[in-house]
């Protein structure tokens, strides 16, 4: 006999309680009282062991695993989440509730917390920045023709020939005059660096290099400069490379589409031009409640001038959002079909039980293993050893109550062995494995019976 909802399940597991055990079919009829446990309550201690498996309201982590060096420059990988409001049975008494219909301590919407060591992304991108140029400004000049040129006169700096400038402040016995006199026939321009001289007494090192030379070939030749501003000038674009580290708790990260729908976007490049190389990935995603109706890990990859492709790993709750069951059916798209398996999950406990022959090309380890695809190795462990969660109805189906945590590993195929490729995915879900409920030293239900109360 199978039960889907968690409630009709603890009801069975309450059932099998009483049926099986002598020393509870010596107890009295079991009552419900609001004030005390007296001697027809059910024993306390076997209420807290007769959890037989997760029920909707507790918490469920999904794990999400990238393979190395992942070309992910035009990706958008993201886990969107469905879910109900679940109801809960019980909570800690903060403060009173004056509406007897709506108590906000006795639910529990969906929401994800996220965790895990986030990513290392390298990546190299376009920055554009501004570019100025420089303008020399107020011209001098030193002249042959000047009264008293070369005969010092204070101007060692300048091997004794007056600097003729073209504003004040002007040399002593200069003028603007003198500048337009002598100076008028000089080349000017904007290449005034090995010109510049703002202060006469300070001499920079390339001018007092250009003093040394002769006359024609420097102090003779060019215009000097004082002043020096800079002007916009375009922009220019250079190649900027990175590697940055992403922690996984970007509350940015994590998107609320509606009241029932999020979505967590996995940080996997850099920027939104230029090239992304993901050098590792690890996430761990809680979600708050396991009243799922839908699960989708979706990969978008972007081509300049042409539409996004789409590839959607979609599960939904079997009969749809509104019934009992606890399954999630795996539905694929034609699209999915372009996305290959990642091969297997490390550390795998289900790895010797495996039918190799109809698994190899499969997306799915663990609980989304349907029956078919588990070989004698699980038979015989669940009979000798210890009950396991039941396998899958069908390939890929998640059922949300007999199983511990999801995981997801993403990679490439590196066409060639070089970057990038289609992306593999396999999903694995962790089983869990069941023992008998004991009252003291005295077992009331044996593991297979507590196992099955979960269906």
């Amino acid at each position: 006999m199978r039960m889907n909802h968690m409630s009709l399940n603890r009801k069975w597991i309450l059932f099998s309680l009483v049926l099986l055990s002598p020393a509870i079919l010596a107890a009295e009829n079991l009552n419900f009282n609001y004030t005390r446990a007296d001697s027809r309550s059910l024993e306390p201690q076997l209420l807290k062991l007769g959890k037989a498996c997760h029920s909707r309201d507790d918490p469920m982590d999904v794990e999400v695993d990238f393979l190395p060096d992942l070309l992910t420059s035009n990706s958008r990988i993201e886990l969107i989440v469905s879910g109900e409001v679940q109801k809960k049975g019980y909570a800690g008494l903060s403060v009173l509730f004056k509406n007897p219909v709506v108590d906000y301590d006795l639910q529990t919407s969906m929401d994800i917390t996220a965790g895990g060591g986030g990513s290392t992304i390298y990546g190299t991108y376009d920055v554009t920045t501004p570019k100025t140029k420089t303008v020399y400004d107020d011209p001098f000049c030193f002249s042959l023709d000047t009264p008293n040129s070369g005969t010092g006169g204070g101007y060692a700096e300048s091997n004794g020939f007056a600097p003729l400038y073209s504003q004040e402040p002007f040399a002593k016995g200069y003028s603007r005059k003198d500048f337009d006199k002598y100076c008028f026939d000089y080349p000017r321009g904007n290449d005034g660096a090995h010109t510049y001289w703002p202060d006469y007494y300070a001499r920079p090192k390339v001018v007092a290099e250009g003093m040394a030379k002769a006359w024609e070939e420097y102090q003779g030749k060019y215009m000097f400069y004082r002043h020096k501003y800079e002007i916009p000038d375009g922009t220019v674009t250079h190649q900027k490379e990175e590697t940055s580290s992403v922690p996984a708790t970007k509350p940015e990260q994590v998107v609320r589409i509606n009241n029932s729908t999020l979505s967590y976007v996995f940080p996997i490049r850099l920027t939104e031009n230029g090239m992304s190389i993901l050098k590792k990935g690890n996430f761990r995603l809680t979600l708050s409640q396991r009243n799922i109706t839908s699960l989708t890990l979706r990969i978008t990859r972007k081509a300049a001038g042409y539409d996004d492709t789409i590839q959607d790993f979609t599960w939904k709750r079997d009969g749809g959002a509104s019934e009992l069951s606890n399954t999630l059916r795996f539905t694929p798209t034609p699209m999915t079909q372009h996305i290959t398996p990642a091969g297997d999950i490390k550390d795998d406990p289900y790895a010797t039980f495996y039918d190799r022959k109809s698994l190899n090309n499969s997306y799915f380890r663990g609980t989304l293993v349907a029956e078919s695809s588990l070989n004698n190795n699980y038979k015989n462990y669940v009979k000798n050893i210890s009950p396991l969660s039941l396998p899958a109805k069908s390939m890929g189906d998640i059922n949300l109550l007999n199983t511990q945590k999801l995981k997801f590993v993403i990679g490439q195929a590196h066409p060639g062995g070089g970057l990038g490729g289609d992306y593999t995915v396999t999903v694995f879900g962790q089983p869990m494995k069941f023992g008998p409920l004991y009252a003291g030293n005295q077992e009331m239900v044996s593991a297979m019976q507590l196992r099955d109360a979960c269906y």
